[in-house]
């Protein structure tokens, strides 16, 4: 099933509605929804589903079917491990970028931001979005991958598959430091020009290291240090509008 708003037409992400109602328009503002529904002989819906999965208020999981020839998958055991694994083909180049910004302005709308759908950029800015209110006013994103690691990329290119056990949120809080570092080196983007951008971290592919478990113990680590290093803002771009959280 998808969603579009019925005043404007533009896409809606429903898993960002709140418990009771809905999350506006991110374009326009209305709560109006338009839905519509594939049916494959009779019985399947669509071609794509997503789970998050709670426990006791806690996000501890996420899975998905294949989203553009890549399905994945990350959870939170019992023991407080994480697992997560990709089955299919990697995505290319800039691919998921502008569905990263996208994702992450619903988020900001749904906080009471009123920013436009973000639109291609050049440069250090991979997303661009301005604010209806103040037209003048702009939203600057740059997206990396929250794995910036390419031997899970290459693996997952030569194999069609990754599956990772037994790691901690340490581990996965690593990760995202080493791809936090990888932008803040200064040859890349110099300290002057940070303050006018946000950091996303692209875990669009990546649950496990989105869920709570895994931000509670990069911001017990690491959010001073981040914090520190400039940029207006860094959030942690997950699979949906639920797993998009700001890290300092």
């Amino acid at each position: 099933m998808s969603a579009k708003c019925k005043n404007c037409g533009a896409p809606i992400d429903g898993s960002g509605d709140p418990p009771r109602g809905r999350a506006p328009c991110p374009r326009c503002g209305s709560v109006s929804r338009a839905y519509s529904v594939s049916l494959v002989e009779g019985v399947k819906a669509g071609d794509h589903y997503a789970k998050e999965h709670q426990r006791n208020g806690e996000r501890i999981g996420f899975s998905e079917s294949p989203r553009d020839g890549l399905a994945s998958y990350g959870f939170k055991e019992d023991t407080g491990e994480l697992r997560f694994g990709l089955e299919g083909a990697p995505p290319q180049g800039e691919q998921d970028t502008l569905a990263v910004c996208n994702t992450l302005i619903l988020r900001l709308n749904q906080e009471g931001a009123d920013w436009s759908l973000p639109v291609e950029s050049d440069g250090d800015v991979d997303g661009l979005s301005t604010s209806s209110s103040k037209p003048n006013e702009r939203l600057l994103i740059q997206v990396v991958r929250a794995v910036s690691d390419p031997d899970l990329w290459k693996k997952l290119a030569s194999s069609g598959k990754v599956s990772e056990e037994n790691r901690t949120s340490r581990d996965l809080v690593a990760d995202l430091k080493s791809a936090i570092e990888h932008k803040a080196d200064e040859r890349r983007i110099p300290r002057r020009r940070r303050g006018d951008l946000v950091l996303a971290l692209d875990a669009s592919r990546l649950p496990a290291h989105a869920l709570d478990v895994t931000v509670a113990s990069f911001r017990d680590e690491h959010a001073t240090w981040a914090g520190s290093l400039g940029f207006q803002a860094i959030w942690l771009v997950g699979p949906s509008v639920s797993l998009t959280t700001r890290l300092c």
